[in-house]
């Protein structure tokens, strides 16, 4: 699967700026997550919940619960209810937000959608982490990504 970085301008703000990930087929990840969840009563809580962050607080830590992968690999989850919506945190002012759905199991790993959902990002996670430790992708004092032109992510 080849990805792209994408920037959600509409969700960004002074604070923070919100990022997601684009399939080669063009589906952009959070987009899908709230297609999927636009009856879903807690979906409105969450791009509330990402808006005063990307504004007024930045992404802190407290808003995230984190280690919801495996140790190391950068998930964490942003849940409002039995709503979850996984991400990867770079700092106060940079997510990048995958999908998720509704939990209504002890463990996301209990659960086939969330299951395989978690795991594509904890690859993706991987190869951001790859790319930018290989100076292909940078992370800029303005909190945007640099990349060349033709840039893509492969997992």
């Amino acid at each position: 699967m080849r990805f792209n970085i994408v920037q959600i301008e509409e969700l960004s703000g002074a604070k923070g700026n919100v990022f997601s990930i684009e399939g080669e087929d063009g589906t952009v990840m959070i987009d899908q997550f709230f297609e999927e969840q636009k009856n879903h009563e807690n979906a409105k809580k969450i791009v509330e919940k990402i808006r005063s962050m990307s504004r007024i607080t930045g992404f802190q830590d407290q808003y995230f619960k984190d280690k919801e992968g495996s140790p190391g690999d950068g998930i964490g989850v942003l849940k409002s209810g039995n709503l979850r919506l996984y991400c990867m945190r770079f700092n106060n002012a940079v997510v990048i937000f995958g999908s998720g759905g509704e939990k209504n199991v002890r463990a996301w790993q209990d659960d086939e959608i969330l299951s395989q959902r978690v795991q594509t990002l904890k690859k993706i996670s991987k190869a951001i982490t790859d790319a930018i430790l290989n100076k292909d992708l940078i992370l800029n004092d303005d909190d945007t990504f640099e990349c060349d032109d033709d840039f893509e992510l492969e997992i």
